[in-house]
């Protein structure tokens, strides 16, 4: 899971399609899964799942 805040400290959340089977139309955190070669960098897993899911490119994240 991942919380990406803005300049203003604003959460981004995520809102299910009406039509998914689990939690539709509900806001949710980005979330996903971390793959066999990230086990050992968590963050490049969460900076991959936050491209994923919101198309936001690693070079527009700061720590």
């Amino acid at each position: 899971m991942a919380f990406l805040l803005n300049e203003e400290q604003e959460v981004l959340f995520l809102q299910k399609r009406p039509k998914d089977s689990f939690l539709a139309g509900h806001l949710v955190p980005i979330g996903g899964h971390i793959d066999g070669d990230e086990i050992n960098d968590p963050k490049k897993a969460c900076i991959r799942e936050i491209k994923e899911e919101t198309g936001i490119r690693s070079d527009c994240i700061e720590d």
